[in-house]
């Protein structure tokens, strides 16, 4: 299982220079619309493929569908549109402004800083010094990357 998880690593670490190619020819609504044609159609593949291997019905899954709540509903759409909105942001960064490598840094960076402030004053978690100032690391480490 490890093997996998390494190669998914490795897959991932290579899409932001996957998308600084791209940019060369594409401008970021240009990419997303291709991007989610083919997504739209390998999801197509594979749920036709779950419907013809593991007996999984189409009308089974719609009537799952039909079982959410609005709230539900609205959480998706939420997920759906940051997902988007993200994926036009950062392939601009990649297309304009600094390279993909410090673009990939700074999103997993920010990341776990917003986790962080999430589990704080959300969930009320407790960190140690130590821990605050491995991110106060991290930021000046950021703050470093940018300076020319």
């Amino acid at each position: 299982m490890y093997h996998l998880l390494f190669g998914i690593t490795i897959i991932q670490q290579l899409r932001p220079y996957f998308r600084k190619y791209i940019s060369n020819r594409l401008d970021p609504h240009e990419y997303l619309f291709l991007n989610t044609l083919f997504i739209s159609v390998i999801i197509s593949l594979y749920l036709t493929y779950l419907g013809l291997t593991e007996k999984h019905s189409f009308t089974e899954m719609l009537s799952k569908y039909s079982d959410l709540t609005i709230i539900e509903y609205l959480c998706i759409f939420i997920l759906a549109f940051f997902t988007v909105s993200s994926s036009i942001f950062i392939f601009h960064f990649d297309k304009y402004y600094n390279n993909p490598f410090i673009n990939s840094i700074f999103v997993t960076a920010f990341g776990m800083i917003s986790l962080l402030f999430v589990s704080v004053f959300i969930f009320n978690e407790k960190y140690k010094l130590n821990q605050l100032l491995g991110i106060v690391i991290v930021l000046l480490g950021l703050y470093c990357m940018t300076l020319k």
